[in-house]
């Protein structure tokens, strides 16, 4: 059944120079994204799997250890970063309440 799919997908991304093997890796690219945040899904909770601890400084440590790079870098490389940035992220689910600012705070609405 996955390789039937698999093939419905490769339909939405012809490649204009008939290049398969760049079709190919776009492709093999999305999946990894897709099944590395499929895997940190935690269905019983409100936060995608992995740990990160976020300080009240966390985002500008973040930008501040960041760098720009003189090279390149294998875009599975890239995808491994992105995965790890989105550990411990909130994600909406069944469990995932939200404040709504007219109700005083109250917890008023689950997610689903």
């Amino acid at each position: 059944m996955r390789e039937k799919r698999l093939t419905n997908v490769q339909q939405l991304f012809p490649s204009e120079d008939g290049n398969q093997q760049t079709r190919q890796m776009v492709l093999r690219l999305i999946e990894q994204l897709v099944t590395g945040v499929d895997d940190l899904k935690n269905p019983d909770g409100v936060n995608l799997k992995g740990e990160k601890n976020r300080t009240g400084t966390f985002y500008n440590n973040l930008i501040r250890n960041s760098s720009i790079l003189n090279g390149s870098v294998p875009m599975e490389e890239v995808n491994t970063e992105l995965l790890k940035l989105l550990h411990d992220h909130p994600y909406h689910t069944k469990n995932f309440l939200t404040k709504h600012p007219g109700n005083y705070g109250h917890d008023c609405s689950v997610l689903g």
